[in-house]
């Protein structure tokens, strides 16, 4: 069963069943739900993923980020979100 270990602000730590982990951001945009990935851990430490939470907050890039993926065809996405 995954798990979440949260870390405030929206970020936590999300434990696959197969024992990954990986760093995340949880928000809202318009009352709905979104979760923001920022890679894996331990390939990305504690102090990174809450600088990336940081930078993420304070520009509202969230809410750019989604209304640019929302406009991409869906096979693009991965490839955008690599390079964000």
């Amino acid at each position: 069963m995954a798990k979440k270990l949260s870390d405030g602000g929206g970020l936590y730590l999300f434990i696959t069943p197969a024992g990954g982990a990986l760093w995340r951001i949880k928000y809202r945009i318009d009352g709905k739900e979104k979760t923001y990935s920022i890679d894996s851990y331990p390939a990305v430490s504690l102090a990174a993923a809450r600088v990336d939470l940081a930078e993420v907050s304070s520009y509202g890039h969230l809410r750019l980020m989604q209304e640019c993926i929302n406009a991409l065809p869906a096979k693009a996405h991965s490839s955008f979100c690599d390079d964000w």
